[in-house]
């Protein structure tokens, strides 16, 4: 999601049949809903466990999150520190 590389080998069947596609699909790449803030502060904050990639999408991609699938823009307000 962040636009890193990643490996990827397609899977294949048992029967030989190969499944999903060649590669990682980029059509939703880069797109984040504002879910992020809870999960972040409790296992960062109160658990003190480092949440590298989770920070990267708060602090660079959601911060000040609007109105979005529904989502009412909370969570940055409630759960940020």
């Amino acid at each position: 999601m962040l636009g890193d590389e990643v490996p990827y080998e397609q899977y294949i069947t048992f029967f030989g049949k190969p499944l999903f596609g060649t590669k990682i699909s980029s059509t939703s790449r880069g797109k984040y809903l504002p879910i992020y803030e809870l999960a972040y502060r409790h296992y960062n904050g109160r658990k003190g466990l480092e949440m590298l990639y989770t920070g990267k999408v708060i602090h660079t991609k959601t911060r000040n999150e609007g109105v979005e699938a529904g989502f009412m823009p909370w969570a940055t307000l409630m759960y940020a520190r």
